[in-house]
């Protein structure tokens, strides 16, 4: 019996030397991940909400979701397609809690060149042609949404468009192109284009 004890207690303590062992590497590359990312993702944020409070909680809050989550990272994926992918989901979440701050309207704010129209009439057309387009865009499927806020809105190239949406620079063309034909097709039902 006590043979059995001991193999027990030898056994139970390289179990957990095992166990701390595997805590330290998962901190360890996890700290790796902070370090190499933290700038990517915040101005992955920064471009997506205009608001540097937004985007640091934001930012916060996806290294937090990652580090609770660590343990379920395959080392087979792209490290950096897995924390964009939480980056995405936790934006989108933030966008439908706070959709004043962020996304298609800010594409089209307020200038001082609605005060330079002199025309009330013509300031009043061009106010609802914006508000056209801006509801037009909010009602693209997100995936064709967010690339045409990404290129139009935030200038972002192709090819890094893709390393965040973690797509081929092809598919990101392909939606983009669909995102202005539906957009296109939306506006012309609509009247505003002929």
């Amino acid at each position: 019996m006590e043979r059995t004890d001991a193999m027990s207690q030898t056994s139970l303590a390289a179990t957990e030397e095992v166990l701390e062992r595997q805590d330290s590497e998962a901190v360890g590359g996890f700290d790796d991940a902070f370090r190499r990312f933290r700038q990517p993702l915040l101005a992955f944020f920064s471009r997506r909400t205009t608001d540097g409070g937004a985007a640091e909680n934001l930012l916060q809050e996806t290294f937090l979701k990652a580090f609770r989550y660590w343990h379920t990272y395959d080392p087979s994926r792209r490290l950096s397609a897995w924390l964009f992918g939480i980056a995405g989901n936790l934006y989108r979440d933030w966008l439908h809690e706070e959709p004043r701050h962020s996304g298609p309207t800010a594409m089209f704010p307020q200038s001082a060149g609605d005060l330079a129209l002199s025309d009330p009439e013509e300031l009043a057309v061009e106010r609802s042609a914006r508000d056209a387009v801006r509801e037009a865009i909010e009602t693209l499927p997100e995936k064709y949404r967010t690339v045409l806020l990404m290129k139009h809105l935030q200038q972002m190239k192709y090819r890094d468009m893709a390393e965040e949406l973690g797509l081929n620079e092809g598919t990101v063309k392909s939606r983009l192109n669909t995102a202005a034909s539906l957009l296109r097709e939306k506006l012309r039902r609509e009247g505003w284009l002929s």
